[in-house]
């Protein structure tokens, strides 16, 4: 807020934002060292921008160019790719957590290989992107999109499967973890996500016409901006850069309808004020 209004505070949000950062990084390298110094271990990191790359296309597309010709470090993982045709293979979330054979790779590679995957990550990213620009930002633009039209709550709510593996572990207070009243019978959800995709896309335009109306006090078109920009945020780093998921987008789109409705009850209320001091001015 402090630098979109200006004032003589306005050095504090940048500021805010520095110690945050700053806070994060130190936090990783204060990890790694630990981790070296009292386990003799390194920190790895799972393969996120790999697999990413692999299930859009263009980082798959340049293994296979480039593999075994090259001294790529992915390469390996590559190989791994090749000892099944399953095509759930390709899911990113199977290149990084899968243990089966059938659709694993990462973890089916030697720790060094695993190791030279995941801290070659970056540099891969670099490398596929300068080799195929318009066929990456293709796909980051595509996750975008689809990340900003998935909202459902299906991935909260409990199921057989989470029932089953959980069941006799300490820690359930009563019952344990098994169904409730929402999830014994899931007939209702359908219905309800194509209302909230409903009143998600009301709100935002709503929410986008408050701010280009620029009728909005300053501060409060500023928090509605800002929630409009969060959102877009959120959708460009779970879904664009790790991946679509309708839990990513359930967290955050609520702030949809509170933005549109905060921003049309200030705006009457701005109205109405207007109208009493233009009429008192009249009277008088």
């Amino acid at each position: 807020f402090a630098v979109f209004q200006g004032g003589e505070r306005r050095w504090v949000a940048p500021l805010a934002i520095l110690v945050v950062v700053g806070a994060g990084v130190a936090e990783q390298g204060l990890l790694r060292v630990t981790a070296r110094e009292s386990r003799g271990a390194e920190v790895i990191y799972r393969p996120f921008l790999v697999a990413r790359l692999i299930e859009d296309g263009p980082g798959y597309t340049y293994l296979a160019d480039n593999c075994p010709d090259t001294a790529e470090p992915i390469c390996p993982l590559y190989d791994a790719l090749q000892l099944s045709d399953d095509p759930l293979r390709l899911d990113a979330s199977s290149i990084s957590f899968a243990r089966n054979p059938r659709i694993g790779s990462w973890y089916l590679l030697p720790p060094d290989q695993q190791i030279a995957v995941a801290q070659n990550q970056f540099a891969f990213f670099l490398r596929v992107v300068s080799d195929r620009p318009f066929e990456s930002a293709g796909a980051f633009l595509r996750n975008v999109g689809w990340q900003l039209a998935r909202n459902s709550v299906g991935m909260t709510l409990q199921t057989d499967q989470v029932v089953e593996r959980t069941q006799g572990l300490p820690g359930f207070a009563f019952t344990g973890s098994g169904h409730g009243r929402l999830t014994a019978w899931t007939g209702w959800l359908p219905g309800v996500t194509a209302a909230q995709m409903v009143l998600y896309a009301v709100s935002a335009a709503i929410a986008a016409a408050l701010l280009v109306s620029r009728q909005l006090p300053r501060p409060v078109a500023v928090f509605v901006g800002f929630v409009l920009l969060g959102i877009l945020a959120n959708a460009v780093i779970c879904g664009g850069i790790s991946q679509p998921a309708d839990r990513y987008g359930a967290r955050v789109a609520w702030l949809l309808p509170v933005a549109a409705v905060f921003g049309m009850a200030v705006l009457r209320a701005t109205r109405a004020a207007r109208h009493q001091g233009s009429l008192g001015g009249a009277r008088t």
